[in-house]
């Protein structure tokens, strides 16, 4: 599948990021990243993908992501996070050399084909903190939702596998989408010592871009470093 938006989506990406910059200058005077109630850090980590659609067996696969965070205390208890993410997300799907027309079921060679997914994430959850030891070790529970921007699998290697789906006459050479975003919803627990913090998350559609009938979601694991200590 061509890829549909690369430029709005890097326009998306600069706004978003001038924007955390301006939000952190207004927060702090003119001084990055030194406001007690205003945190800003990176991430990275790997997530574990899986798509179930009506056209073909697919397996979950391992990608990863990279990106930017911030956090906003709203009081001792609640906080805002969001953020924007890099991800690349990775399954295997059941292709067959050819459709059903043309082949007897006994005859029909498989093979179990990589695609790949390269998207912009941007989370936004609220926190609330229900472990704090001097704020120094905190503990925290999440729920929010998050955008997924380009959205849509093509295959990792145009080479690789056969090119229809298993179980319909479909061509396999990518898993389209009709629009070029996604809805998830998103829970997670965290755990944060000082400025270091690891975090698990699992999230799950809300919509679905997808031509063909399909639910998804992902697990993700990611450390967090930010750049300043809470309080």
């Amino acid at each position: 599948m061509k890829r549909k938006t690369p430029m709005k989506l890097l326009i998306i990406l600069i706004t978003i990021l001038s924007f955390q910059t301006i939000n952190a200058q207004f927060y702090n005077g003119g001084a990055f990243f030194n406001h007690a109630d205003y945190r800003f850090g990176v991430k990275a980590g790997i997530n574990i993908y899986t798509l179930n659609t009506d056209v073909s067996s697919t397996s979950p696969g391992l990608g990863w992501n990279v990106g930017f965070t911030s956090n906003y205390i709203i009081g001792e208890y609640f906080e805002i996070s969001s953020g924007l993410e890099f991800q690349k997300s990775v399954i295997s799907v059941k292709t067959v050399e050819n459709n059903y027309h043309n082949n007897n079921d006994d005859d029909l060679k498989t093979h179990d084909t990589k695609f790949r997914m390269l998207s912009f994430m941007m989370p936004f959850k609220l926190n609330y903190v229900f472990l704090n030891k001097d704020d120094e070790l905190l503990l925290r529970v999440n729920a929010g939702g998050i955008l997924n921007l380009g959205h849509g699998f093509e295959k990792a290697d145009s080479n690789e596998g056969y090119e229809y789906f298993e179980e319909e006459e479909t061509y396999g050479g990518s898993l389209e989408s009709e629009q070029p975003y996604s809805l998830f919803w998103t829970v997670g627990l965290e755990a944060e010592y000082k400025k270091m913090a690891f975090n698990v998350d699992y999230s799950r559609n809300l919509s679905t871009p997808y031509l063909m009938e399909s639910s998804e979601g992902f697990l993700a694991f990611s450390l967090k470093y930010y750049f300043t200590e809470r309080y």
